[in-house]
């Protein structure tokens, strides 16, 4: 067992960058879960703006509309409204919007006379001008059916008031949140720490079996090819059991009993695989790379290009069509996907989608184990 020994020396002095990626992973995992959704709590929040009124009628109309725009809403004062102030005001976002009610305000409701009713100042193409506008279109819609089908101002903005405080009970039928869980977040930023992890480890390892002398002497000595062979799978192996014990160990602390479920199941057999690949990506790569100093850049580079492209940092729902084909051709995409598929995961759900995205991940591995096959042939022929 000379080279496993050798294999485990050499892993002892890539320890301090092994640790200093688990404490950074450790520390993004303890910044989420302090922040994750409660169960129960819905991820919506109604938004508060800072709206400023203009009431140049002060009627009964223009007065109700205010105490309307008020419920949900701060109605604040500026100092003075002409334009410059409004903008200056707008542009310091002080105030979400500027309301100016005409003087003839009452009047026109009843003739029927609602188009541009208002003046409003808003940022354009903001979400606070799509809100205002929503506000102030609703209630005159509203408050115009109400005038055409025959009832009088008093009733028509009572019933239009009314509008307001009616809410629909939404019960959501699969006790989703509408937000990722904690086990999800935990385990999909896995996929960037392990390929670092296994490449600063297992490719530093690699590169000083693979030196010349090294080599040398073991071509020289009576150790088989196979059994070096063995012995250096072993030590590859024993990288992979240590760090997916070291993060199973971490999701139980962090996450707890949830781990016991069909979803904890589901989420260490993707991550077992990912970490397969990983060693099989790092197992081609260090046949390919000769200097140490390249190790810790080739790890960050295909780490956060894995990372970005296939939905580890940048959600798969915000990508374009266009990169979402790309990433198809990334195992990170398929390891992601799994991990969305494992999060709506229930007892009345379909597994084949899961089984596939750890069969395609299974393919990349063996592609990569079996480049790092030709890579080696290659070198013995030269």
């Amino acid at each position: 067992m000379q080279v496993y020994k050798l294999f485990l020396k050499i892993l002892r002095s890539q320890l301090g960058q092994v640790i200093m990626y688990i404490c950074i992973f450790t520390g993004i995992i303890n910044l989420i879960s302090g922040q994750k959704v409660e169960e129960g709590e819905t991820t919506y929040k109604a938004v508060a703006m800072d709206i400023a009124i203009v009431d140049n009628s002060s009627s009964v109309a223009s007065k109700e509309f205010t105490k309307y725009v008020d419920k949900g809403n701060e109605i604040v004062e500026l100092e003075a409204y002409d334009s410059e102030t409004i903008q200056d005001e707008l542009f310091n976002r002080t105030v979400s919007a500027v309301i100016v009610i005409p003087k003839d305000y009452e009047n026109r409701l009843m003739s029927g006379d609602t188009k541009d009713l208002f003046k409003v100042y808003s940022i354009p193409g903001t979400f606070n001008s799509d809100i205002v506008s929503g506000i102030v279109d609703g209630y005159i819609g509203n408050l115009h059916t109400f005038l055409q089908s025959g009832m009088d101002m008093d009733t028509a903005l009572s019933q239009a008031a009314r509008i307001n405080d009616i809410h629909a009970e939404t019960t959501l039928l699969d006790n989703s949140t509408g937000q990722k869980g904690l086990m999800y977040y935990f385990f999909s930023y896995l996929a960037y720490v392990l390929i670092c992890i296994v490449f600063v480890s297992a490719i530093s390892i690699l590169i000083v079996l693979n030196k010349e002398t090294i080599r040398a002497r073991m071509t020289c000595s009576s150790y088989k090819l196979s059994k070096i062979s063995r012995e250096t799978g072993l030590g590859l192996a024993t990288i992979g059991v240590a760090i997916c014990a070291v993060f199973s160990v971490e999701a139980l602390i962090t996450i707890g009993s949830d781990m016991f479920t069909v979803k904890g199941v589901l989420y260490i057999a993707n991550m077992i695989i990912y970490m397969t690949i990983s060693i099989a990506l790092a197992f081609f790569i260090g046949q390919l790379v000769n200097k140490e100093n390249l190790v810790s850049m080739i790890a960050n580079i295909i780490g956060l290009g894995f990372s970005f492209l296939g939905g580890v940092f940048v959600p798969l729902e915000f990508m374009g069509e266009g990169i979402k084909k790309v990433a198809h051709f990334l195992p990170s995409f398929w390891y992601i996907t799994a991990c969305e598929d494992i999060d709506t995961y229930t007892a009345s759900s379909d597994m084949n989608t899961i089984l596939i995205c750890f069969g395609i991940q299974l393919i990349f591995a063996v592609v990569f184990f079996t480049a790092g096959g030709v890579a080696i042939k290659a070198k013995q022929a030269r």
